[in-house]
């Protein structure tokens, strides 16, 4: 939510890379052999790709 509203609230619209975005809102991406598990600074979790049990 938080990562969210600060993208709205920016004036330019992003349309590349921006890695000082990234470093103030990523804490951690994890490489799995099937997917990614990316962990922002606010406690929230994305997984991409299929996760295989």
């Amino acid at each position: 939510m938080e990562l969210r509203e600060f993208i709205r609230e920016e004036n330019a619209e992003l349309s590349e890379f921006d890695e000082t975005l990234v470093r103030h809102r990523i804490r951690k991406i994890t490489v799995h052999s099937d997917r990614l598990t990316i962990e922002f600074r606010t406690g929230d979790t994305v997984e991409t790709g299929e996760k295989r049990e």
